[in-house]
């Protein structure tokens, strides 16, 4: 049975979780979300046209997971992709190298129900760790893409990612949600971000640079 939401108990959470040869890492993120103290979550992997064994590591979790596969067509297109394919009344993302905590989707479940409609993204903390998982930081406030927790009306409103700004297509992104909605912070250390040499930022410098030209004109 696929990890569809179930509705009239709490609100449906759906994890997106874009993947693009993250074979490495790709068990421990879908472990970190089917962990969740929060229980009607989605998962839904899109595998954005790997060619490691990314599928045969996913192939265990296939009762509990949506996977996708698709052509590469980049982080935006596969995000978008299962950002349509979601049921949730909320759309959380995680890249497939980093983690959640075990209580982020809770804690972001329950401040939003205090917020008004008018708050449309959720960010919290994050905590920095190696390529083998070892922390390397103390917790960081900064606008962390996988600690968004996104209310589904957003994309309804605002549209999906735009991939002519990759890597900052996630920047271009918040700076639209702003145009309509407050962006809002949980200041608690809820997921690991993994800083590595095959970081999207790390290998595309000269087309973050690019971008972000891009977003300043």
């Amino acid at each position: 049975m696929l990890a569809w939401c179930v509705h009239n108990v709490e609100p449906c959470v759906s994890v997106i979780i874009p993947t693009y040869n993250r074979a490495k890492y790709i068990c421990e993120a879908i472990e970190s979300v089917l962990n969740q103290t929060y229980k009607n979550i989605e998962t839904i992997v899109i595998d954005d046209g790997s060619t490691d064994d990314t599928y045969r590591r996913v192939k265990k979790y296939l009762d509990r997971v949506i996977y996708i596969y698709q052509e590469n067509k980049g982080i935006s297109s596969a995000r978008n992709t299962g950002i349509k394919c979601a049921k949730g009344e909320y759309i959380a993302l995680l890249d497939s190298d980093d983690l959640f905590l075990r209580e982020k989707v809770e804690i972001q479940v329950k401040t939003f129900s205090k917020l008004p409609r008018k708050v449309g993204v959720l960010f919290t903390s994050a905590i920095k760790i190696d390529d083998s998982g070892k922390e390397i930081s103390k917790p960081i406030r900064f606008v962390w893409t996988s600690s968004a927790m996104i209310r589904r009306e957003v994309f309804d409103k605002v549209g999906l990612f735009n991939a002519d700004f990759e890597p900052n297509e996630d920047f271009e992104f918040w700076f639209r949600v702003a145009r309509y909605y407050h962006l809002s912070f949980v200041d608690l250390p809820l997921m690991k971000y993994r800083f590595h040499d095959g970081n999207i930022s790390m290998v595309k410098r000269e087309e973050g640079i690019k971008t972000t030209i891009k977003l300043i004109k």
